[in-house]
């Protein structure tokens, strides 16, 4: 649609590259068609964007490499989560409900979803798939170890040692990534055709199952929310991770009473996961969410003092209690006190 187009040729990215991208684009409302894709691994575009030559209004040749991701150390927590979302899957197997190869996998981006998609390499799962928007560091991993077999998205973002691993072996994983315009990767129709199985890093949740995944104390941004909504929406199963605590001293709640900033609702979110344990919200009401929440998943400095609030708030009633007053108490305490503990 531009003007005037620039083109830019990294002579760092090696020609092997054409190929591995799916370029679609959708026609204008209302005359839109369904999008084909049946399987991850499904092509319904081309390897290359189409344009007008005579739009050219100059080419710039650079040799510069993109900038890697900051790599993190997988540490007890982490690995925690990453432990209780495997016996997760593995239970959802003896129920029935999956398969040894699981749904295809969608994962956030950052230290927690990149470990906790490393956990994967040590499972006894396989035949593992991606349609997610984001490959990381992890994904490469579980390809290596023979655990995924294809990967969809839109972009890679990798350490510098993996990105080099990737350039260097490149032939071994074309056959095995594809990349799509994030229209496509995130596409409702196709997440909810394919059932997709979102994995997504949240701030903070409540007591009740709705997500902060953006913003600091309500008001500072950290992050853009990306697409988890389209994922944590559509798919299969909407999964949120994050510590329970944190900071030395576990100044910081990562479960509160109400979130200060809501970007996923009770409705989307299916399966909660800290360091502590497990929280399964299918078909639970309100007060059996919370009751399951404050169980599993806070930590024991803070599971007093929320249990007494809901316990105090459900006195006073309502489908969903709450004590408005005391809603952002914990919130309140931190910005006066620098610390969220009584």
């Amino acid at each position: 649609m531009a003007d005037k187009i620039i083109i830019e040729i990294n002579t760092s990215i090696p020609l092997e590259f054409k190929g591995i991208h799916d370029v679609y684009t959708s026609k204008s409302y209302p005359n839109r068609a369904v999008l084909n894709i049946t399987a991850t691994d499904s092509r319904i575009g081309q390897d290359f964007i189409s344009i007008d030559p005579k739009k050219v209004v100059g080419i710039v040749f650079t040799e510069i490499l993109d900038s890697p991701a900051k790599p993190t150390e997988i540490d007890p927590k982490t690995a925690a989560i990453a432990n209780h979302l495997l016996e997760f899957f593995e239970n959802e197997i003896k129920e029935g409900r999956l398969t040894n190869s699981l749904m295809p996998l969608q994962a956030g981006i950052g230290k927690v979803a990149n470990a906790v998609m490393s956990g994967f390499a040590k499972s006894n799962f396989e035949n593992l798939v991606m349609y997610s928007e984001v490959l990381q560091d992890s994904t490469f991993e579980l390809i290596d170890s023979g655990k995924m077999s294809f990967a969809s998205a839109s972009s890679i973002t990798v350490s510098e040692n993996c990105y080099k691993n990737i350039l260097e072996n490149f032939d071994f994983y074309k056959d095995k990534i594809v990349l799509r315009p994030q229209t496509i990767s995130n596409s409702a129709e196709v997440i909810r055709r394919l059932g997709v199985i979102a994995i997504n890093t949240a701030i903070e949740f409540d007591i009740y199952g709705n997500v902060n995944s953006t913003h600091i104390s309500g008001t500072k941004m950290m992050n853009g929310i990306g697409g988890s909504g389209d994922f944590a929406r559509n798919g299969y199963l909407s999964i949120f991770v994050t510590q329970s605590s944190s900071k030395e001293g576990n100044i910081i709640s990562h479960v509160l009473p109400m979130v200060s900033h809501l970007d996923h609702t009770e409705h989307d979110v299916d399966i909660l996961i800290t360091e502590q344990g497990v929280a399964d919200l299918r078909g639970l009401a309100p007060r059996e969410r919370a009751k399951v929440i404050i169980e599993n998943c806070v930590h024991p400095e803070y599971k007093e003092e929320l249990l007494d609030y809901f316990n105090r708030a459900c006195a006073r009633g309502g489908h969903t209690p709450h004590l408005l007053e005391e809603a952002f108490k914990l919130n309140l305490r931190f910005m006066e006190t620098g610390s969220m503990k009584k």
